[in-house]
């Protein structure tokens, strides 16, 4: 690519691109806590970012969002270019953003995230496989409010606490060194389905006093049981929606 410097831009040019800039250096920092853009072209996807995105803002929106913003010189509000007619996404993952977006709200507003005050051990075995990488769980364990455990040496409260497996559990990952133990004395086992498809991209926790995942109360429509659902890796975007 040809480089061009800042002199051969007309002032508007290099005011337009200058703010394409910020705003893509708002966008891709360590904490999506603004903004999340598809490019409108492909349809959504549950990569890492999408639901570490979901689990930190309610701003999941197209391309049109950014491209308007520059061609107006100035942050545009949000309101009228968020991702919410990716019909078959949304029965793919069996949600819907709409609900998706106000659950997150919520949770962020009352509990720190969906998985706020709670401790998130991942097993051995989880990670990379189907699932996002050790480095990727961390991230999103983080932004759903959590505390992530490195292990179950010390679980200092197990009511709190969940490990999470494979879809299925394995026997390994059954046998694990303190799975017993804190299952034992009242940590959830759960598996990668349950986090992402039940949890993250609902933006709710359902648990009952078993530990077991229940059926919401009609907020995300009347849930069926969940089969393993293969992750995503990260990769393009969303489909482009529609404006309110």
């Amino acid at each position: 690519m040809q480089h061009v410097s800042s002199r051969q831009l007309s002032s508007n040019e290099f005011s337009h691109a200058l703010l394409v800039s910020l705003i893509l250096c708002l966008i891709i920092s360590r904490h999506p806590s603004d903004v999340n853009v598809s490019d409108g072209k492909t349809k959504l996807r549950r990569t890492p970012m999408l639901m570490m995105c979901v689990c930190r803002t309610p701003n999941i929106l197209s391309i049109d969002w950014l491209e308007q913003s520059a061609k107006e010189q100035y942050v545009l509000e949000t309101d009228d270019f968020l991702l919410l007619n990716d019909k078959e996404a949304e029965k793919t993952y069996n949600f819907s953003m709409r609900t998706t977006i106000e659950n997150g709200k919520t949770a962020r507003m009352t509990s720190g995230g969906v998985l706020g005050g709670w401790a998130v051990y991942i097993c051995r075995g989880v990670a990379g496989k189907n699932a996002p990488s050790s480095k990727e769980f961390s991230l999103l364990i983080e932004a759903a409010g959590a505390t992530m455990l490195r292990n179950l040496d010390d679980v200092p409260t197990p009511d709190k606490t969940i490990v999470i497996t494979s879809d299925p559990l394995t026997d390994d990952q059954r046998l694990e060194e303190g799975v017993e133990g804190a299952t034992g004395r009242g940590a959830k086992l759960f598996t990668t389905t349950w986090l992402f498809h039940s949890t993250i991209i609902t933006q709710q926790m359902c648990i009952d006093g078993k530990g077991q995942s229940t059926p919401t109360s009609g907020k995300q429509g009347r849930k069926q049981p969940q089969k393993a659902v293969k992750f995503s890796p990260e990769s393009g975007g969303s489909r482009k929606s529609s404006r309110k």
